[in-house]
């Protein structure tokens, strides 16, 4: 989902975002993976691109809610890179 700033103009990229962001305000399973059908739907007649790479990440994006909510807040990250990385102050060797 990273990829959707190439995919909007700099002046549209807050809109979508915005809308982007409402799935996550859900708290139940079912409801983010219908806001998400519904964001993608509102956006697929002016913005194509970015529905059509939301129909494809939806899977793995939304995996998460296959899990207990009680482990929503570990598997989630704002930094797919930084995912089960050690933080620099849990060095497991001495350099």
């Amino acid at each position: 989902m990273r990829n959707l700033h190439s995919k909007v103009s700099a002046k549209q990229i807050q809109p979508v975002m915005a809308a982007v962001k409402t799935i996550f305000a859900h708290a139940e399973p079912d409801a983010i993976h219908q806001q998400w059908d519904q964001v993608a739907d509102t956006l697929h007649e002016s913005f194509p691109k970015v529905a059509e790479m939301m129909r494809e990440a939806k899977p793995d994006v939304l995996a998460f809610t296959a899990f207990p909510k009680s482990h929503w807040q570990k598997i989630w990250s704002n930094n797919p890179i930084s995912v089960n990385r050690p933080s620099r102050g849990t060095a497991s060797a001495a350099v």
